[in-house]
């Protein structure tokens, strides 16, 4: 493991001493949507699905596995292998559609962290996506927003970016395995995937 990724959610885990326990519970709901959304594709009702989640990622944090030390590697791998074995003998969606959810999380998490951090910048990123007026609405703003509105949601983007790659951060164990969870994730956005 590389030095540099010291503040794993393996080691905050870890060095929680006392607070271990709450660390537990905050790292489930963290990736929670994740594996609930993965349950519900594969066929189990909302409130099942929830429960199913938060013991699958109860499961994975308090056995304290590192991915370092496992054959499937990142987080997300753990997570979703462990989630297949918990759904088990029910089909369960691909690998692929469980890194969807996975990304969905993360960048949700960001965006939640962005809101806490910059409410302003926050803002200007939900309305230039338009997330709080319908769609042409939205277009018609976009097109006479000034230049300052359209350098605040650069920023926000750019912070976004920042967040989330501090998130997948946060779920492998070397910079190695940053690069290819970001090509992973990002080539469900883009097929013309850039180096992180």
């Amino acid at each position: 493991m590389d030095e540099e990724y010291g503040s794993t959610i393996w080691q905050v885990i870890r060095d929680a001493g006392e607070d271990r326990a709450i660390v537990i519970e905050t790292a489930v709901h963290r990736y929670q949507a994740a594996v609930a959304e993965f349950a519900r594709a594969a066929g189990h009702p909302e409130a099942e699905a929830a429960g199913l989640a938060g013991t699958v990622l109860e499961r994975v944090f308090d056995t304290g596995r590192n991915p370092a030390a496992s054959p499937h590697g990142t987080l997300r791998s753990v997570v979703y292998h462990e989630a297949r074995a918990a759904l088990a003998p029910r089909p369960t969606p691909s690998e692929g559609e469980f890194a969807r959810a996975w990304l969905a999380a993360l960048t949700g998490s960001s965006l939640l962290r962005l809101a806490e951090r910059n409410p302003a910048e926050h803002s200007a990123l939900r309305a230039f996506l338009g997330i709080d007026r319908p769609p042409a609405e939205s277009s018609q703003a976009l097109a006479a927003e000034d230049a300052d509105r359209r350098a605040v949601v650069a920023r926000a983007r750019d912070r976004v970016a920042r967040l989330l790659r501090d998130e997948i951060r946060a779920t492998v164990s070397s910079e190695e395995e940053f690069r290819d969870e970001v090509r992973t994730l990002a080539r469900l956005l883009d097929p013309a995937v850039r180096d992180p």
